[in-house]
């Protein structure tokens, strides 16, 4: 790949965070604007299309990004990922579509529908993206996640100001992630293509590059088989982070959801530097791994968890701090929850910041299977103790229920992390062995 100009891991961490950040900070603005502009039961209105939408696109992404990520002898096309996609995301967004209007009421419906929409399109970025991450051009990555961030919050808040309807707002930032994968991330995916196949798998143009390849039906079914076990592993993840909000919205209704999703939407703060580093370092680590090197995998692994416990103490102590005020000033004083519920909801997702990167770096390894049980368990946790905790203590219920599920969720991580790098340690040993016989051969 000799056009292809390739980012070292500090440079793809700064452009990550600098793509996350801004990206997740347009996010949750966008919260912000519709609380102020609206009422809590039109952000829960949001919130719920979100928390329908998400599990289901999750699932139906397969873990394609991560598969493609590190699959470094090309064993498929970007093309036989990209139609795969195609497939999976649209059945997801009529599969969402049908849970809108049969289960909810018509403006609901719309809502889930209109967001809906907007993660179709994210999904085509998403596959994108992972094209950029293959050739360590995270900064790709992060111009892309930062126009999307600042044209979703502007559509949504214009739209929001000029109609006061959670609907038309919703489109607006539906309309402004189909700009940025038609006219950025498919024009740039093609250069990295070209500059890396050389042209005998290129598409004919930047068109082609986003449509469906039906030359790829042939290998539709290995890829899929391929990627089913990090398609569960996201369903189950996301499920689980959506579980206290189902819950919510049934036993204690769309006010006290929005209430909850504004406090829960803090932890989206932490999340910017978890994702940042965990997706830079991805190709570094499945590199280190796929050559057994231990002694990298293992310091890339140790810096990655120490960020994520920076996180997990940080983000709770300055909620404990600041939190209330912080509250009052980006929403309005109705959903300034008691400063302990949102230490707790930020203390959950601070013990989920270190199991993201614990899960980074199986994943890297990949480790695909053993994550279905992993993300399995903490799933059923989440179920049956928001289940027992929501209907009788409310929303700090919810927050115990969170840091029981993620407290469990980490365990269980660690214990797979260390019998990864207990793997890779004796295969590196076997590795090293081997060579030093070769050495004494030949002499």
């Amino acid at each position: 790949m000799p056009n292809v100009k390739q980012l070292n891991l500090r440079s793809s961490v700064l452009w990550g965070f600098a793509g996350t950040g801004i990206w997740s900070l347009c996010n949750w603005l966008m919260a912000t604007v519709l609380a102020k502009l609206g009422s809590p039961v039109k952000l829960g209105e949001y919130g719920l299309a979100n928390a329908i939408s998400g599990p289901v696109f999750i699932c139906s992404y397969l873990g394609l990004h991560s598969l493609l990520v590190t699959d470094s002898t090309n064993r498929f096309r970007f093309r036989d990922y990209f139609s795969l996609r195609l497939i999976t995301s649209t059945s997801a967004l009529i599969l969402v579509s049908l849970i809108g209007f049969c289960i909810y009421g018509r403006i609901t419906a719309e809502v889930i529908c209109v967001v809906a929409l907007g993660m179709w399109f994210d999904s085509l970025s998403d596959i994108i993206y992972a094209i950029f991450q293959s050739n360590k051009r995270a900064d790709y990555v992060g111009r892309s996640m930062l126009l999307k961030g600042i044209l979703n919050l502007s559509s949504l808040s214009l739209a929001m100001f000029l109609t006061r309807n959670v609907i038309w707002a919703a489109m607006g930032s539906s309309l402004a992630s189909m700009v940025i994968v038609l006219f950025y991330d498919a024009p740039y995916g093609y250069k990295v293509l070209k500059n890396r196949s050389g042209g005998y798998t290129l598409p004919t143009s930047t068109f082609s590059l986003t449509t469906f390849d039906f030359r790829s039906l042939s290998v539709l079914t290995p890829v899929a088989l391929a990627a089913i076990p990090l398609g569960l592993v996201g369903l189950f993840g996301s499920v689980t982070g959506c579980v206290p909000q189902y819950i919510i919205a049934k036993y204690l209704g769309d006010n006290q959801l929005g209430l909850y999703c504004a406090a829960a939407y803090l932890v989206n703060v932490g999340r910017v530097g978890v994702m940042a580093a965990g997706v830079a370092a991805n190709p570094f680590l499945a590199g280190a791994f796929s050559t057994n090197n231990y002694t990298a995998y293992r310091n890339m692994v140790v810096k990655l968890v120490g960020l994520g416990l920076l996180l997990a103490i940080t983000a709770p102590a300055a909620a404990a701090l600041v939190g209330h005020k912080v509250m009052t000033i980006l929403y309005t004083s109705q959903y300034a929850q008691s400063t302990v519920l949102i230490v707790m909801i930020l203390l959950a997702g601070g013990v989920r910041y270190v199991t993201s990167m614990i899960g980074f770096s199986v994943t890297a390894a990949r480790q695909y299977d053993i994550q279905v049980y992993w993300f399995g368990a903490s799933l059923v946790v989440s179920v049956v103790t928001n289940l027992w905790f929501v209907p009788r203590m409310g929303l700090m219920g919810a927050a115990i229920s969170a840091g029981i599920t993620a407290a469990i969720e980490l365990a269980i991580g660690c214990v797979i992390l260390v019998n990864t790098i207990h793997g890779l340690k004796k295969r590196s040993e076997v590795k090293m062995v081997q060579e030093m016989a070769c050495e004494s051969v030949q002499m």
